[in-house]
């Protein structure tokens, strides 16, 4: 790590047990858990950013089941 990085990965938290529910439960849960993050809900077809933001959880879900496919993490 270098000075230059403003993250701890200490910090990076994930959601395992989120894979599987319904994107809108995942998302209430996350943001109950800590509501200063953005949490993004993400078709699986869908292309998003690769920057690493620690304020950020992309929730990748089935469009046509609405469950999470993806673990979710910070990120």
């Amino acid at each position: 790590m270098t000075d230059d990085d403003d993250f701890d990965l200490a910090s990076l938290r994930s959601w395992p047990h989120l894979v599987g529910i319904d994107v809108d439960a995942a998302r209430a849960a996350i943001e109950t858990e800590d509501p200063g993050l953005h949490v993004g809900p993400v078709p699986t077809d869908h292309d998003v950013t690769c920057d690493f933001r620690p304020d950020r959880v992309w929730l990748w879900f089935d469009p046509d089941t609405r469950l999470v496919t993806v673990t979710p993490r910070v990120g």
